[in-house]
């Protein structure tokens, strides 16, 4: 805990690859540990783009998928379709997929749920949230 509510996590290595056209957009695939499509884009495309990229035939292992839009030098504001899941309100490594993919360091991401602070020292991501128990 770093004293404020928030937990600072250092989620691994990320592997940023080049950009590719997969059904008809842009993709940025990103490894964070598990696989992310990041579509940069308006967020509320999400209910049509996650779906559709999640299954594609690129990503035979299915992928995690964001659309995210840049609004200032490191604010990132993203939606995140879970694999296996769909839609959820904020992810980690999904956070850390967006600013890798869209070369922000620091960067401050903003879901639903919530935001999330990013990082990369070493090529390693670190990432700051809010925690609390659930009991």
């Amino acid at each position: 805990m770093l004293g404020d509510g928030r937990v600072e996590t250092d989620l691994g290595e990320v592997e940023v690859y080049e950009r590719e056209g997969v059904a008809g957009l842009e993709v940025t695939p990103v490894s964070v540990g598990n696989p992310h499509a990041v579509v940069e884009g308006d967020p509320d495309d999400l209910p049509r783009i996650g779906p559709l990229l999640e299954t594609h035939p690129r990503f035979p292992q299915r992928t995690n998928v964001q659309v995210a839009r840049l609004d200032a030098p490191g604010e990132i504001i993203a939606r995140v379709w879970e694999r296996g899941v769909g839609e959820t309100m904020a992810s980690g490594t999904s956070a850390v997929a967006v600013a890798a993919a869209l070369g922000q360091d620091p960067a401050t991401v903003r879901f639903p749920g919530g935001e999330l602070e990013v990082r990369f020292e070493g090529g390693r991501a670190l990432v700051v949230g809010p925690a609390e128990r659930v009991r």
